[in-house]
């Protein structure tokens, strides 16, 4: 599996979506899957990318927790769930964000090399899927391609973050 982020794609799921889900279904399990079979990840909604049926989706810049540098990622919002995947691919998402009552705030030049067009996500929980940490309250550090990219993703955010019906 390649750790590159693939072009945007249209999200509309055609008859092509349902082979690959079918595809994907027949697959051997891989050692990630198996993982998500821990107990105290039961919580945690984990589909594979063809199954979503996304409100918004895209490449975002995505700043790490730990070593604060900044990968690419494929994020897909459905409902009150912020997804994010490594490429189209994945079998089960690399993290999960919570999104309803999240805060989310435009950010001005991140870090050192002053990244433009960037905003912020204060979740009260979400799951690293890649190693099984819980979090509470963690703030996220995302930036786009454009001002009105970055102006897209925080009004929807916002809007599921204070709606309480899952869609």
């Amino acid at each position: 599996m390649s750790d590159s982020i693939p072009s945007p794609r249209s999200y509309s799921h055609s008859s092509d979506d349902e082979h690959d889900q079918e595809e994907a279904a027949d697959a051997p399990e891989s050692k990630v899957v198996k993982e998500y079979r821990d107990e105290k990840l039961q919580t945690c909604p984990k589909p594979m990318f063809n199954a979503l049926r996304p409100i918004k989706g895209g490449v975002l810049t995505k700043q790490g927790r730990k070593y604060k540098s900044w990968k690419q990622r494929l994020f897909v919002l459905q409902g009150k769930y912020m997804y994010y995947f490594l490429t189209t691919q994945d079998q089960c998402p690399r993290g999960v964000i919570y999104i309803e009552n999240a805060k989310v705030v435009e950010e001005v030049e991140m870090g050192k090399d002053k990244k433009m067009h960037c905003f912020s996500v204060r979740s009260p929980r979400s799951w690293n899927l890649k190693n099984g940490k819980t979090f509470e309250n963690r703030t996220y550090f995302f930036c786009t391609s454009s001002f009105q990219e970055m102006s897209d993703w925080i009004s929807i955010l916002n809007t599921m973050a204070t709606t309480s019906v899952d869609l």
